[in-house]
C-alpha cells in the first residue's frame, strides 16, 4: 500500500523503452544500477530484499519470484496516463522486469549476505544505546573498535 500510494512511483525515472528491452537479468541489473536515482534506488532495492526474504519460503507460501512480481509490479510504475492497449502491453514488460529484478537480487544476496541489525558496531547483544549526535556515535564506534583490538591481542 505504501508503494502504491507514493506520489511518484519508484520506477518513474526509468523509461518505458528500457523496461521493455530488458530480456536478461544482466539488462535488468544495469537498468537498476544506472537509471534509478536516490531515494528511489534504495527503496527499490529494499523492496527487492524483502521479496527475496519472502521467496526464501516459497515451499510454504508459494511466493516465488514470478508471484512476487505479480504482486509488486502494479505499484512500481504509473500507467494511468497511457492508452489502455499500451498500458496492458507495458504491464507485461514491467512484470518481466520485476521478476528479473527479484532474481537478480537473489543472486546478488548470495555474494553479498544481508547484515542483521545486531551486527552494527555500537550495538551490544540486543541493547540499544541512545546517541545524542554524530560526535557521540563516532566516539562509541572508536571505543568499540579499540575494545575489539584489545581482545584480539
Amino acid at each position: 500500500v505504501w508503494f502504491r500510494d507514493l506520489p511518484v512511483k519508484v520506477l518513474h525515472n526509468v523509461s518505458t523503452d528500457k523496461i521493455e528491452k530488458c530480456n536478461k537479468i544482466e539488462d535488468t541489473s544495469d537498468v537498476i544500477q544506472q537509471c534509478l536515482v536516490e531515494p528511489h534506488k534504495s527503496m527499490f532495492e529494499w523492496l527487492l530484499d524483502l521479496a527475496v526474504d519472502v521467496c526464501e519460503h516459497k515451499d510454504a507460501n508459494r511466493m516465488d519470484a514470478k508471484n512476487m512480481a505479480i504482486l509488486l509490479c502494479p505499484n512500481l510504475f504509473d500507467t494511468n496516463e497511457m492508452p489502455s492497449s499500451q498500458a496492458l502491453s507495458f504491464s507485461q514488460s514491467l512484470l518481466r522486469f520485476t521478476e528479473m529484478a527479484i532474481k537478480w537480487r537473489i543472486e546478488y544476496r548470495k555474494t553479498h549476505p544481508f547484515r542483521p541489525a545486531d551486527d552494527v558496531p555500537f550495538m551490544k547483544a540486543g541493547t540499544v544505546v541512545p546517541v545524542r549526535g554524530r560526535a557521540e556515535l563516532g566516539a562509541m564506534v572508536d571505543a568499540e573498535e579499540e575494545e575489539d583490538e584489545e581482545n584480539v591481542d
